[in-house]
């Protein structure tokens, strides 16, 4: 009985948690997870090249990275469930980048139908990747997970992976351009099993290209397919900086439920000898979710003098440079 009394409160959780209804999973926090820079630009923020704000969508970007990185997030969703997000880069000097992200969602006690009892939902994942660089242009990226999901007294656990490239094209124009494409292939794995069968991870494929204009002005074009589902969904995002200080973001999404979504965003950056601190919030950018609100704090510390102004390198990457 009390096994029939959890299966129908996860259904009922479903609708707010289950990112990926067709497939009957509630593994939420792993469409969810993530920050505001990238929930605000749609699926193109695949091809995002060296912004530690993007690595939830491709892992390619921590290859990119300089310097010691990090990004903490929070979303609300009216009170439905709270998410806290976590993600720190650090580049081994000329070796690796390494990285390491935690994620943790929970909800409000679920009343039990039956006996009225407090019932606790949540999620939990950590992550350990790394990136590296070929040609200066290519950059292959990848992270391994454990993830936990828990309801009362029952809980699951498994494993899965991230896989992501992207390759930067400088175009040769006078004013600094960059055209850069990604592809991504998240949430690899077997499925969790809460009480009989198991319910599968949200895996989906990525890949979207980003236009950059002289550092001010982004377009990012990027598509998304889950791979138990038939259709394709598409998105269009847009940025555009001031001053290097102030940056406004808007995205059209199409979610898996065939609904358009449109997100809105600010970014503020400080610069502080070489010390970053940027503030990002969005409004409705969680994908299938309404109403969410999202803010990012993101610190960035000075690339090293040997590193400034110059690609980073590995030492084993020589061997691959054209003579």
């Amino acid at each position: 009985m009390k096994t029939i009394r959890l299966m129908i409160l996860l259904l009922l959780l479903r609708p707010f948690l289950s990112t990926n209804l067709h497939a009957g999973n509630t593994a939420a926090s792993l469409d969810l997870a993530g920050n505001a820079y990238e929930k605000n630009l749609g699926y193109g923020a695949v091809a995002e090249y060296d912004n530690i704000n993007s690595a939830a969508y491709n892992p390619a970007v921590i290859g990119n990275i300089r310097s010691l990185n990090g990004a903490i997030t929070y979303m609300d969703y009216f009170s439905d469930f709270s998410l806290f997000y976590g993600h720190i880069v650090y580049p081994i000097p000329k070796i690796i980048n390494v990285s390491c992200r935690v994620c943790y969602l929970s909800t409000p006690s679920v009343k039990d139908i039956e006996t009225g009892e407090d019932l606790d939902y949540n999620e939990f994942f950590i992550s350990l990747g790394t990136g590296y660089t070929f040609w200066k242009k290519l950059t292959l990226g990848g992270q391994a997970s454990f993830y936990r999901a828990g309801i009362a007294d029952r809980s699951g656990n498994t494993f899965f992976g991230d896989i992501g490239a992207n390759y930067r094209i400088d175009l040769p124009t006078i004013e600094p351009n960059q055209f850069v494409l990604g592809f991504s292939i998240l949430n690899l794995g077997p499925g969790i099993k809460f009480i009989q069968s198991a319910s599968s991870l949200p895996l989906n494929f990525n890949c979207g290209a980003e236009y950059i204009y002289k550092y001010n002005y982004k377009l990012l074009l990027g598509i998304r397919k889950y791979y138990d589902h038939s259709g394709i969904l598409p998105s269009l995002g847009a940025e555009f900086t001031l001053f290097h200080t102030v940056s406004a973001r808007a995205a059209v999404i199409n979610d898996i439920n065939d609904t358009v979504k449109y997100a809105l965003g600010l970014g503020f950056h400080l610069d502080y000898s070489g010390y970053d601190l940027l503030l990002d919030y969005a409004f409705m950018p969680a994908i299938n979710i309404d109403n969410a609100s999202i803010i990012t704090l993101t610190f960035k510390f000075p690339v090293p003098e040997e590193e400034n102004g110059k690609e980073k390198e590995n030492n084993w990457k020589n061997m691959w440079k054209p003579k």
